[in-house]
């Protein structure tokens, strides 16, 4: 058996570090008072009424579904009696969201008095409805021991915790057969399994889902910014205009990069480092990089006319790499378009700008616009004595505590973004390329993204075209992929 290729690679540190930020300019960033602006029961508090979603397609009427999201004594579950057992949760953290807080919250202390109040309540509700406890558990934070550690554990017959919260390892987890696949439990009603309100699904392979996460907003998704003192100047079509009339494709943008790419000395279409440039055309164009049988899948017909869109831009001279400025790419560049990630960006901008997704490529069914590098998501160990709906059950239970106030969720999330952007609009498309994304497992597999680089070079030297350099680079990736995937 082969040993896992792992790089400190640029996803997944990105990852985490905008993970902390997002947590700590929540923290900062709340307009809610510090005051207690209400007075609360001493009793469990009673379920919140029914969700209606601000960026998911509405549920259907109450009438509709009568006992789906409002049963007598939850939010979408009959509470049940555990017997007061003991959920253990592994992870490098803090475990299941909420659930580790055991306090009740102080309004002299705490930054969003009634928001904090509502997840404790809504914890002490579930935790005393259902009669359970949580014990979390540490794991080590490098990944190769987080891996031995599960899997040493399931393997002996004694898990080291009934589930666990990964990321770079769920993958391998599956591969080396230490998951439970989440269709084969069996919870009537579940919110993960079903309508996806509150939780979401994430990783899908061999025909099965694998791990599920909190259905929070994405702020992490591939966007580009829009230099638009550039696109006044050469008299371009606004593509936010473009993007409110359907018309935000392919064309347009190379339309408008060559605009800008012909009008001066050091102008360019787009600046960007070539690996997530690459990849989100890829993604919005419903391609992928490996086939369900794990195999290298570059010439696919999506995939290759992606690379050969970017082949015709670059050979053109209309982009320049970005990578050696990372974050002040955008502000040093002088491009009708920038790639980037996160509002943090955006503060010191000098010029007027907007946010937009990925245009869709023209063999687009999906409405995808970018890439899903996955987050630290749940997952069931095997060999647990708990019945895992049961863990389900309450989970979903945990994720409910907004209740009728989706809008509060968002605060949670979002508040401290709009600081960075010009307008909510900018906010919400950001949030559109960050919800319709690509889930081709291989987005998961780091390495396979320095290949992009190579490809960028080989397009502006016009020393190959798309399909020879993916034939070039064909037998090397392939190893790459083995190895992610421990294959023999």
């Amino acid at each position: 058996m082969k040993k896992f290729s792992r790089k400190a690679i640029f996803i997944v540190i990105l990852s985490l570090v905008l993970g902390l930020l997002l947590l700590s300019a929540c923290n900062r960033n709340s307009n809610e008072s510090n005051g207690n602006e209400e007075t609360y029961a001493n009793n469990i508090p009673p379920p919140p009424p029914q969700y209606k979603s601000v960026d998911a397609d509405p549920l259907p009427s109450s009438a509709d579904t009568p006992d789906h999201y409002i049963p007598a004594h939850g939010v979408i579950h009959q509470p049940i009696d555990l017997g007061g057992r003991t959920i253990r949760v592994a992870s490098t953290g803090n475990g299941i969201s909420f659930s580790h807080i055991e306090y009740e919250p102080d309004p002299a202390t705490v930054q969003n008095y009634r928001i904090e109040r509502m997840i404790w309540e809504n914890v002490r509700r579930v935790r005393q409805s259902f009669n359970f406890e949580i014990e979390n558990i540490m794991l080590p934070h490098d990944i190769d021991s987080e891996l031995n550690v599960l899997q040493t554990s399931v393997m002996a017959g004694a898990p080291i915790a009934d589930i666990a919260h990964l990321f770079a390892n769920i993958i391998p987890a599956i591969m080396h057969d230490i998951l439970v696949p989440l269709d084969s439990l069996n919870l009537p009603n579940s919110d993960v399994l079903g309508l996806q309100v509150f939780g979401q699904t994430g990783i899908e392979m061999f025909g099965e889902r694998w791990s599920f996460s909190h259905n929070a907003p994405i702020t992490t998704g591939i966007a580009l910014g829009v230099n638009l003192d550039i696109i006044n100047a050469i008299g371009a079509p606004n593509p936010v205009d473009l993007y409110l009339r359907g018309q935000w494709n392919w064309d347009n943008l190379l339309d408008i990069m060559r605009l800008a790419g012909g009008s001066g000395a050091n102008m360019y279409g787009i600046t960007s480092p070539p690996d997530g440039m690459i990849a989100n055309f890829i993604a919005a164009n419903d391609g992928r990089i490996i086939t369900d049988d794990l195999l290298w899948d570059m010439d696919s017909h999506n995939t290759l006319e992606a690379l050969e869109f970017t082949e015709t831009f670059i050979n053109e001279g209309l982009w320049t790499d970005g990578a050696s400025e990372f974050w002040n790419w955008a502000i040093e560049s002088n491009s009708a378009f920038f790639v980037t990630i996160l509002g943090i960006l955006f503060d010191e901008l000098p010029f007027e700008f907007a946010v937009l997704p990925f245009p869709i490529g023209p063999s687009n069914t999906t409405g995808n616009v970018g890439i899903y590098f996955g987050g630290a998501e749940l997952v069931f160990l095997q060999g647990s004595d708990w019945n895992q709906a049961e863990i389900l059950m309450v989970i979903e239970e945990f994720w409910t505590w907004f209740g009728s106030e989706p809008e509060l969720m968002l605060e949670v999330y979002l508040n401290w973004m709009r600081h960075f952007l010009p307008t909510e609009d900018d906010l919400h498309r950001l949030l559109y390329a960050g919800r319709n994304t690509n889930t081709c497992v291989g987005w998961m597999i780091p390495d396979a993204f320095y290949v992009f680089g190579n490809f960028a070079g080989y397009f502006q030297t016009r020393e190959m075209s798309a399909l020879q350099a993916v034939d070039m680079h064909r037998a090397s990736q392939q190893e790459i992929i083995d190895n992610f995937f421990w294959r023999d």
